[in-house]
């Protein structure tokens, strides 16, 4: 589920608030007139798997009580179209990714929500960004979901906030994942099983997803 900004939509004779949700993104359907108005339309991407680039993704999307997930349309900002359906699974190029899912159903507004998908590049020993954590804000956080895509294992760090001092939280096996949660600016070091750095990811507005691969 993405962090989105309230907006005000009109279309046609209905007025569409749409607000994030424990169901993802949800749009109240208002009619003008008076008339009562309907149950809200939500649409929720789930992140299933991430093995390497590959990443299986489904959406489920509900308006007035019928299904209409089957109408999505998946893109990403990096590879363009990924899919069309409530499922894709997707062959993701080295990036961030903006994932969005959107139904495109006729003479109907489209229903769109988002998540953040992190395809690391392989080989790729980028500590650079090494540094302590901050907090840009106490009144939000998310996670970041980290994926073991490696033959060995990798540790887990969150660095401290005066000096970037390590602290150990976990150690994944192949194919084990991991979502820590921390601040806007919090910082998560990843390393191999000697300690050596592997790649540093930092805390945003919006749920993360990191592969590490080989």
């Amino acid at each position: 589920m993405s962090n989105k900004l309230a907006s005000l939509l009109v279309l046609a004779a209905t007025s569409l608030i749409s607000y994030e949700s424990s169901a993802g993104t949800c749009y109240a359907e208002i009619p003008s007139g008076g008339a009562p108005s309907g149950p809200a339309t939500c649409i929720d991407i789930n992140i299933d798997n991430i093995n390497g680039n590959s990443v299986s993704l489904s959406a489920s999307a509900i308006r007035y009580g019928s299904d209409i997930s089957s109408y999505v349309v998946w893109s990403s900002n990096i590879d363009g179209n990924i899919g069309y359906g409530s499922t894709a699974l997707a062959e993701l190029s080295p990036g961030t990714h903006t994932i969005t899912a959107v139904t495109q159903i006729p003479h109907l507004r489209p229903y769109i929500d988002q998540e953040t998908v992190i395809i690391a590049q392989a080989n790729e020993n980028d500590c650079s960004n090494a540094a302590p954590s901050t907090a840009e804000t106490f009144d939000e956080y998310y996670g970041i979901e980290f994926t073991n895509n490696r033959e060995t294992d990798v540790k887990v760090f969150w660095l401290k906030y005066e000096d970037a001092e390590r602290i150990y939280y976990k150690t994944l096996a192949q194919g084990e994942r991991v979502t820590q949660t921390g601040y806007p600016g919090n910082k998560w070091m990843i390393t191999d099983a000697n300690n050596n750095c592997l790649s540093v990811h930092t805390n945003g507005y919006q749920p993360d997803y990191v592969s590490i691969n080989d």
